[in-house]
């Protein structure tokens, strides 16, 4: 038992450790000349995953893409509950249908579409044109 808890908090440091050493958030680069913004949800999400036997994680970068003007000052507004309903969604996934590229669109489309109700409901519109997995990893 002593093994596998300290295996598990080795898997979770080794998870966390990237994110804090990238540090705060960059400035956002300008928009494009459509208007287009990316916005990342800074530090990596980290979550765990349904899963038969052994513990599974799933870690990720997420980029929000947006056109409309004002919208990443809605998504650092609103990054908690974000971050919070990405999280819960992320933990309701099964391990193994992450690991194909059906599942991760799947997961894309399902993500994409809680931030525009997390947005829908804070910011009065969904204000999200994509989101991106820009690094995707299950353990």
């Amino acid at each position: 038992m002593a093994k596998r808890l300290a295996a598990l908090l080795l898997l979770l440091i080794a998870f966390a450790l990237p994110a804090e050493v990238a540090g705060k958030q960059a400035a956002a680069p300008p928009p494009t000349a459509d208007g287009t913004q990316y916005h990342g949800l800074n530090p990596a999400l980290v979550s765990n995953l349904q899963s038969e036997g052994k513990p599974r994680f799933l870690r990720c970068e997420i980029q929000l893409m947006t056109r409309q003007p004002g919208a990443v000052e809605q998504f650092n507004l609103h990054t908690p509950p974000l971050r919070h309903a990405l999280l819960l969604l992320f933990a309701e996934q099964d391990a193994t249908a992450l690991t194909t590229p059906a599942g991760k669109d799947a997961l894309r489309t399902a993500a994409l579409d809680a931030v525009r109700a997390v947005l829908q409901d804070k910011a009065g519109e969904p204000l999200v044109d994509d989101l991106y997995f820009t690094s995707f990893y299950v353990q």
